[in-house]
């Protein structure tokens, strides 16, 4: 009965993780090409980023806020694409890796003792998924209703002058035809809408899945730590008999195996989002720099309402850095405790074979676990601020050449 309900309580915790990834082709065993989503996502990018780079080339000595749009729409796009492809590629991995903590959310369920921890971080965790999904989806409507703001603005402007509609896009893509009439904006829409609802998709999938398996990561480091010292409390204790003393160097290798697997499923994690990482940290300062750069033009020219849209962008872009930048110092902060709690035990008291699994214990805790984008960057707190001062640079150095023109 217990493991029943265990398992309904983790699956309801990770339904919108599991859906996300469902909607942007992440399951089954197939590969890519094998799966009409994947083809149908495939053309879509394709279109998408030839006519980006088609704008960008034709506007380059043109149009600098054409081209500077399309820059910074090229770098958005290729990373939400990395995060899906590298979901959609990892599949089978994520699904065991997801079978695993289900395993071990069921059996640390049955200690009555941890239950209401369990369950405060997972719920937290939830609603944090679903509220980081719903922000991403109220600001990608701002993109969506942008052309049609336009169209009602020319429709009304119409009544008291005859002029040509101006069929604005969602992207600033330069097709290979003119969009002159209805017949044809409405397919170039129909396909624009799709395209940047693949980049919700995966955008929201892989950064609410990430927080998902960092909270679930640290609270099994947690409760290693208060397992541990359950074990030490009951040891050191006058009630407890000889015969349950005796019990805990069997008890202590448990946690260390515990251990061992935590560290081995937290490096899965590392090998599917490492080149998610990379991605992330290499264009995130840029594009929020062009971000402000259009806030700033849009400003100048009196679009206020354009302005929500490239200030969404950055604002997603920033908060993005800061779950990956924080859970991973969360996460390495957690793998410290157990280190911190090992050496406060009363170890001289024990005998040899318990010394030796504390300090096990102690050495492999002592240098925390920290994810890296591929050995290049390390994910933690600094690296975000590094990331805020890079953009802050990118801006001051582009609005200087703006005004040298």
């Amino acid at each position: 009965m217990i493991d029943s309900e265990a398992k309904k309580q983790y699956d309801h915790f990770l339904s919108l993780n599991v859906l996300l990834l469902k909607a942007g082709g992440s399951s089954g065993d197939q590969h890519l090409l094998k799966r009409p989503l994947g083809l149908v996502t495939l053309a879509f990018l394709t279109v998408w980023s030839v006519g980006e780079w088609h704008q960008v080339i034709v506007n380059l000595k043109i149009d600098e806020e054409i081209t500077v749009r399309g820059i910074g729409a090229i770098f958005s796009g290729y990373l939400a694409t990395t995060k899906g492809l590298s979901l959609i590629f990892q599949a089978k991995q994520l699904r065991e890796i997801l079978l695993s903590l289900s395993v071990m959310w069921e059996d640390r369920y049955q200690v009555e003792q941890n239950r209401t921890v369990m369950l405060t971080k997972a719920k937290k965790a939830y609603h944090m998924t679903i509220f980081y999904f719903i922000t991403c989806m109220l600001m990608s409507a701002v993109f969506h209703l942008n052309p049609y703001k336009v169209l009602l603005e020319q429709y009304f402007e119409s009544k008291t002058v005859n002029n040509a509609y101006n069929f604005t896009t969602i992207m600033p893509v330069k097709y290979p035809f003119d969009i002159n009439y209805v017949g044809n904006y409405i397919p170039v829409m129909i396909v624009e809408h799709a395209i940047t609802v693949f980049f919700l998709i995966y955008l929201a999938s892989t950064d609410t899945l990430f927080f998902q398996l960092q909270t679930h990561l640290c609270l099994h480091f947690k409760l290693l730590q208060y397992d541990l010292e359950y074990i030490i409390e009951q040891t050191t204790s006058t009630a407890v008999s000889d015969e349950q003393k005796c019990k805990v160097s069997l008890r202590l290798s448990k946690i260390v195996n515990r251990q061992n697997e935590l560290y081995l499923l937290c490096e899965r994690v590392e090998k599917i989002f490492r080149p998610i990482f990379f991605a992330s940290m290499l264009v995130t300062s840029l594009t929020i720099c062009l971000s402000l750069h259009q806030i700033q033009q849009m400003l100048a020219v009196g679009q206020f309402f354009e302005t929500l849209g490239q200030l969404s962008h950055g604002v997603v872009l920033l908060t993005e850095s800061a779950i990956y930048c924080g859970c991973s110092t969360m996460l390495s902060n957690e793998t410290e405790l157990l280190a911190i709690a090992a050496y406060n035990c009363p170890w001289l008291c024990f005998g040899k074979q318990i010394c030796n699994q504390l300090k096990f214990l102690m050495l492999r805790s002592q240098k925390a676990f920290r994810f890296t984008a591929n050995g290049f960057f390390r994910l933690d707190l600094p690296q975000l601020t590094t990331i805020v001062s890079a953009a802050a640079t990118y801006f001051t150095l582009l609005n200087t050449l703006v005004k040298q023109k």
